[in-house]
């Protein structure tokens, strides 16, 4: 379903005025909504419900393709735009907060009394303004209603996952001084492993040692002897 615009209470400013006339037209088109209008004119939302509610003052393109998009005069409704712009600055001028002119000070309790004239003649536009305002704020309080929701899960998740950890602490501890105490059996090993072979090595080598002098002893023996008998 389109965006429709709120009331919009006559408090005699130009470009409420304006706002009204845009409004009427739009009528008369057959009330497109504003989906209809944005697809039509190529303006977002957002912008043309600030035209038809009076938030700021228009552009000339703006207006020009709004006016095309709903079967109206473009050039006309331009020359209203121009001389829109002129009652509003002098709107704004005489009702400025500034200055204590007899003139501003009749513009403004002019202004004042349109606006509670406004509300009084419109009491449905107020109702329907404070409904909307209790909507959005229902909606926003569902909102953080579901994003805290969504933390205290997101809390309790992390707090699960810890409490899991320090369960399996002991677990791992247990199993880490396992393996710690395998590597250092294993290292141990190895290094006895490491000195059985040396010593066996040192041991070998003495004995080959040992036959080498005997046969050298033997060598010598023989040769004195073989040395004497020559002699003799």
């Amino acid at each position: 379903m389109g965006r429709r615009v709120n009331a919009l209470p006559d408090d005699g400013r130009p470009l409420t005025g304006f706002a009204l006339r845009l409004r009427a037209l739009r009528d008369k088109a057959g009330s497109p909504s504003l989906t209809e209008l944005a697809e039509m004119t190529g303006y977002g939302q957002p912008r043309l419900s600030e035209l038809f509610n009076a938030k700021r003052m228009p552009s000339n393109d703006l207006v020009r393709d709004v006016v095309q998009a709903l079967g109206g005069d473009d050039a006309s409704w331009l020359v209203q735009l121009k001389a829109l712009r002129e009652a509003e600055d002098e709107f704004q001028a005489a009702t400025a907060r500034e200055g204590d002119t007899l003139e501003a000070q009749v513009a403004r309790l002019e202004y004042e009394n349109k606006k509670l004239l406004a509300l009084t003649f419109h009491p449905d536009s107020v109702i329907a303004q404070a409904k909307a305002a209790t909507e959005v704020a229902a909606a926003r309080i569902d909102r953080a209603t579901a994003l805290e929701a969504q933390a205290r899960s997101v809390l309790a998740e992390a707090l699960d996952q810890i409490r899991q950890a320090h369960e399996r602490l002991p677990a791992v501890e247990r199993q880490a001084e396992s393996i710690l105490g395998d590597a250092r059996a294993e290292a141990d090993r190895i290094a006895l492993v490491g000195r059985t072979d040396r010593e066996q090595i040192i041991h070998e080598a003495n004995e080959h040692l040992q036959r080498c002098r005997s046969r050298v002893r033997t060598a010598l023996v023989i040769d004195v002897m073989r040395f004497g008998l020559h002699r003799a």
